[in-house]
């Protein structure tokens, strides 16, 4: 760390925290994405600098254009929104599934190549086609620094984002998914909200009255 900070100082460049990455919470994967991207020149800088083996092991892996392809950044970013708007302590109910179709919709458009603006400047970037160096290697020059590439390398890069994107939303879907229950919650929220008029709750109201209704007159 005291390498990097002196290295991005002579750089003029500006720094970003690191954070460590938590299974159970999702804006940590968006922190810790986005760091490395922010960080990306002066980091590769102190692994060249570095003699140590660790230095060098870390060095191999994060030059190439797999681990550059910044698409998972993009898809993180959307999940990092979701997660800010879900931990508002004044949501509503009625706007938990607007917010989950927006993210799975942008998701979806990623997906597709639709949308998103991390990948398509990272692409304006890079080689369109892998390229063969003077020394009979397939590298590019990415921000002062000789990356790794190769047709399987892109290939891998593309497959693995697409899994993880339908992986994602399928989990959202299975996780968040709109039933009966969500539907008659929303209804309520509307309902029981000072800041519906009431010609604006027809369909909350039918939505109510089968409800309350589907247990009988005694019910």
């Amino acid at each position: 760390m005291s390498a990097l900070s002196q290295i991005q100082m002579v750089l003029n460049g500006g720094t970003k925290r690191f954070k460590q990455m938590f299974h159970t919470r999702w804006l940590s994967f968006e922190g810790s994405v986005d760091a490395i991207i922010a960080n990306y020149e002066s980091l590769v800088s102190v692994f060249l600098e570095e003699t140590a083996g660790k230095a060098l092991s870390l060095y191999k892996p994060i030059t190439t254009y797999k681990f550059l392809y910044h698409f998972l950044a993009g898809c993180l970013e959307s999940l990092a929104i979701l997660s800010k708007c879900f931990q508002k302590k004044d949501l509503a109910f009625s706007e938990v599934h607007p917010l989950l179709t927006a993210t799975i919709d942008s998701l979806a458009e990623m997906k597709d190549g639709k949308s998103g603006d991390k990948l398509p400047k990272f692409l304006n970037e890079v080689p369109s086609e892998p390229q063969i160096d003077k020394d009979g290697l397939c590298t590019f020059e990415f921000r002062s620094h000789t990356i790794k590439d190769g047709v399987t390398q892109r290939q891998e890069a593309r497959s693995v984002c697409v899994k993880f994107v339908e992986n994602m939303l399928r989990s959202l879907n299975e996780r968040f998914s709109d039933n009966d229950d969500s539907a008659i919650l929303t209804a309520l929220t509307n309902f029981f909200s000072p800041q519906i008029n009431d010609h604006e709750l027809d369909s909350e109201i039918n939505t109510l009255f089968d409800y309350l209704t589907s247990f009988g007159h005694e019910g």
